[in-house]
């Protein structure tokens, strides 16, 4: 009477173990189903046009979505695009990224030991040359040694002097005027100089208070038809030279 038991006992493991192997295979298969539907197929950069190219993005294909870290993804893009700010990285499930850049153009140089770097208005490090390459591109020449070796394309300078001086470029050549030396003796003292005109700034004062007189006089002497050859903004109120 026991082998009937026995008989019934041992075949219920055998289908139990037959179950459990399909049941793992329909795991498997269903994983790898979920693993693949969820594979970057598909990249799509924009704000560039179809001549430019961004570089490093086609790593991030085949790679699981689910995985990707948007953040250091756009700070190794960052680096290997140093004319191009990924502004930001999008997962658009289940198999596409949207990667949003934005065009990075040159400033100026800044003078460094033994070659330039070719600053962005953000501040980005564009390029590094050990001779100029670009003519038409003002220079900036700086109070204190900046090492050649110590700054790579992609990294931003972390001088507020220097990002200040990019800043007031832009303020003046808005104005219709060419900037073509930069000459920054210390934060209290940050020299841009056109054909015609000295424009002198401060590290020590507000932009946005610069910026204001900066528009306010130009206005006035253009409404008045007054001739100038400097403005000095870097005291509470400006200081004219005729």
């Amino acid at each position: 009477m026991q082998f009937p038991a026995l008989s019934l006992k041992f075949f219920l493991k055998k289908i139990y173990f037959f179950l459990f192997i399909i049941s793992l295979g329909v795991w498997i298969v269903l994983f790898h189903s979920i693993d693949n539907e969820y594979r970057v197929r598909t990249i799509t950069v924009i704000g560039k046009s179809d001549a430019e190219s961004v570089i490093g993005t086609t790593a991030l294909l085949n790679k699981n979505i689910w995985f990707i870290d948007e953040i250091k993804a756009r700070e190794v893009i960052n680096k290997i695009n140093p004319f191009y700010e990924i502004t930001k990285i999008q997962k658009e499930y289940p198999s596409t990224l949207s990667i949003s850049v934005r065009r990075l153009y040159p400033s100026a140089y800044l003078d460094v030991g033994n070659g330039f770097l070719l600053l962005s208005k953000e501040g980005n490090i564009l390029q590094k040359d050990r001779i100029l390459s670009r003519d038409s591109i003002p220079i900036i020449t700086y109070y204190q040694d900046i090492p050649y070796s110590g700054y790579h394309a992609g990294d931003i300078i972390d001088k507020k002097d220097i990002r200040d001086v990019l800043y007031y470029i832009e303020v003046v050549e808005r104005a219709k005027e060419k900037v073509i030396r930069i000459d920054i003796a210390g934060y209290h003292m940050l020299g841009l100089y056109t054909d015609d005109h000295e424009y002198l700034f401060s590290s020590e004062k507000e932009r946005e208070l610069q910026l204001y007189q900066f528009e306010e006089a130009i206005k006035q002497f253009q409404i008045q038809g007054i001739t100038y050859s400097r403005i000095d903004f870097r005291f509470d109120k400006p200081v004219v030279k005729f």
